[in-house]
């Protein structure tokens, strides 16, 4: 597609009249626990990829841990903050 499009569930999709444009101004490689809350401290929200699986899928609050071991990612996140 060349153009931005919105799409909805059973119906066709249209090019809108006006629509908003993000940019990105910074982006890098972040690793780590504390790099990863200074980053969120100092610029806000990061994207993260991660591999969701059948206990992903089954995962419903609190703090995942993933104990499978498989490292290709399949799936985005974004986090925006850390603490309890």
């Amino acid at each position: 597609m060349s153009y931005c499009r919105n799409c909805a569930p059973s119906s066709a999709c249209v090019v809108p009249k006006t629509y908003y444009a993000y940019n990105v101004d910074e982006y890098g490689h972040v690793a780590g626990e504390t790099a990863m809350m200074n980053e969120l401290y100092q610029r806000g929200p990061i994207a993260c990829s991660m591999r969701a699986d059948d206990a992903f899928d089954a995962y419903n609050g609190g703090i995942y841990y993933d104990v499978s071991g498989n490292t290709s990612t399949n799936h985005e996140v974004t986090i925006v903050g850390y603490g309890e």
